[in-house]
């Protein structure tokens, strides 16, 4: 019943057939806007499968993914650029949804980059020496 607007007061149930008692709130009006909201959340959830506040989470986390590569960018800077209304709040997300913490993270990437310049140099060298 939550979801049609109704409070269900009673109801009773028969060998074929339901009985109900129903309390149906006054008919509120709903603005314009929302209405194209739930048009809007309702067709890019058909098309993608997702909501859009999802979608937006999701591009926000990727840009947080791809400065955290910038070691010269402060996390606390990156919350700003990423639109999250305080580093705390940017560090408990990321750590829920990445199951680290930014600083490792951003350690591992680091490594990662360094290694793959690294051996990425070498092949270079062998490359000139053969």
């Amino acid at each position: 019943a939550e979801f049609s607007g109704v409070d269900v007061v009673t109801y009773a149930v028969m060998d074929n057939h339901v009985h109900l008692c129903v309390r149906v709130p006054e008919r509120r009006d709903v603005d314009e806007a929302e209405v194209l909201r739930r048009m809007a959340e309702k067709r890019f959830r058909s098309a993608t499968g997702t909501s859009i506040g999802d979608a937006i989470l999701d591009a926000r986390f990727e840009m947080v993914l791809s400065l955290l590569r910038h070691k010269d960018i402060r996390l606390d800077a990156i919350a700003d650029l990423t639109g999250w209304k305080s580093a705390a709040a940017l560090r408990q997300y990321f750590k829920r949804r990445a199951g680290v913490p930014m600083r490792k993270h951003r350690k591992l990437c680091v490594a990662d980059a360094a290694s793959r310049s690294t051996s990425s140099a070498g092949g270079e060298k062998k490359k000139a020496d053969g």
